[in-house]
């Protein structure tokens, strides 16, 4: 069986399981929660980190809950909140209705930064997120924030305002893009076995997302998705590349969604997962991602997705896609790996050689060493060669880091000839110049 067809035969049959164990439509309840019942917007929290949180905000009767959702789903406390003067969702700029939907919060402003009528504190949130967008919705600066006034139910302006002992009592366990606010109009719970349910449908479906993106072919990938939505996929034929790099490399390639929180919309799922691929034991976290997933009808797909957070350094790929930006670096790191124990073995046997010209060849030309430029420290070695009748140069204890765009390799030298020896720790600075590993700087210290 071709490695095509497995793909194919995984991918069928991780989704038939996600269909298999799809919840039936229910009808939440609307009662307060009663032992064993959730609100039917908290659905599951997989998180390496030691704790995870959520905001609950009911505009209905005005308040706002903190649940702990590290183990379970606890309430915490509660407190009173004001909402938009206007009831109903958020649909245009100025209309003074608050938002209803899963938002995370961007930014943190201090007192300092704020004028009176927020308070002490705001949080702002990602509304309009890629659903409010969807409908048609649009406005800004919804805020999670204080204020100077006595708080007065549905009283501002579209935010959620909290009096300013409150919010500074929740603030401390917000993380920013990562900690939700789930604003409805009026919550309703679930018990935790219909939970579970719907937990497991979209574990399995990540569990599709996640082998068709590793291993699966442009279509495979694409079919996880809803018909009406393409996804911007230009990025495609530069992965496959760089899969075929890694997997000719002999160490395995992971590609995982980690610290994923589950949380749910009506019939939409929206999670919030950390990207992060792992090569030869080596984790590196790509971006905090929003995936949108539908379930309906017996068909479950994604129907948007959005970033969260990208790393600055992994901004920078032509392709637009973080995943390409950092595996790209990845892969120049192994190439780069391999490549400088060689370029140093060459540069040691034309320094024991006496082999001027092609020593120098591994200089950078804006190479500095001891107040010298390349010139002049070639020059030098020149004499030292007429000086010596031989020279034999070795290493030891190699070792390689990277520091930006620059190579850090340390190793102890063992420098002998027919007048002189010594042992030292060699250290070199190596720059990529004209696709080539370069000594740009060098220093030695003896032990």
């Amino acid at each position: 069986m071709t490695g095509n067809r497995i793909v194919q035969l995984t991918i069928f049959f991780l989704i038939m399981l996600c269909l298999a164990v799809e919840p039936k439509t229910y009808a939440s309840s609307t009662k307060p929660e009663d032992s064993g019942n959730i609100p039917d917007v908290l659905i599951g929290f997989h998180t390496e980190k030691s704790k995870a949180y959520a905001l609950l905000v009911d505009k209905n009767i005005q308040r706002i809950y903190f649940y702990d959702c590290s183990d379970g789903f606890k309430k915490i406390f509660s407190m009173q909140c004001s909402t938009g003067k206007i009831p109903g969702p958020k649909n245009i700029s100025g209309d003074q209705k608050t938002p209803e939907g899963v938002y995370f919060f961007t930014n943190e402003f201090a007192d300092q930064e704020l004028s009176a009528t927020y308070g002490l504190k705001a949080f702002p949130m990602d509304y309009p997120n890629f659903l409010d967008r969807a409908k048609g919705r649009n406005g800004h600066s919804i805020w999670l924030h204080g204020t100077d006034k006595q708080l007065k139910a549905r009283n501002s302006n579209g935010c959620v305002a909290l009096q300013n002992s409150d919010l500074q009592k929740l603030s401390k366990y917000i993380t920013l893009n990562r900690t939700p606010i789930i604003i409805r109009e009026k919550l309703s719970y679930i018990s935790d076995d219909l939970r579970k349910k719907a937990e497991k449908t979209v574990l399995h479906f990540l569990e599709a997302w996640e082998t068709a993106l590793l291993s699966g072919t442009y279509h495979q990938y694409l079919s996880l998705y809803d018909p009406e939505y393409l996804p911007v996929i230009t990025w495609w034929p530069k992965w496959h590349k760089l899969r075929s790099s890694f997997s000719t490399s002999g160490a395995p390639l992971h590609v995982e969604l980690k610290n994923t929180s589950i949380l749910k919309i009506d019939s939409i799922y929206v999670v919030l997962s950390d990207l992060t691929v792992n090569y030869d034991n080596k984790e590196t976290y790509i971006c905090t991602k929003k995936i949108f997933i539908r379930s309906q009808a017996g068909q479950i797909n994604v129907i948007g997705e959005e970033y969260q957070s990208i790393p600055e350094n992994f901004k920078t790929d032509a392709y637009g896609s973080p995943l390409t930006a950092a595996c790209g670096k990845i892969i120049k790191t192994m190439n780069a790996d391999r490549e400088i124990p060689v370029m140093i073995e060459e540069w040691l046997q034309a320094w024991s050689q006496k082999k001027i010209k092609a020593y120098g060849n591994y200089y950078a030309q804006d190479f500095m060493s001891e107040g010298m430029n390349k010139a002049k420290w070639l020059k030098k070695k020149t004499a030292l060669n007429r000086k010596y009748k031989y020279i034999k140069v070795k290493k030891d204890n190699l070792k390689i880091s990277r520091a930006k765009n620059i190579k850090k390799v340390s190793f102890i030298q063992t420098y002998k000839s027919d007048k002189y020896k010594a042992v030292g720790r060699k250290k070199l600075l190596l720059k990529l110049e004209k696709g080539n590993w370069k000594i740009y700087r060098e220093s030695w210290a003896g032990l």
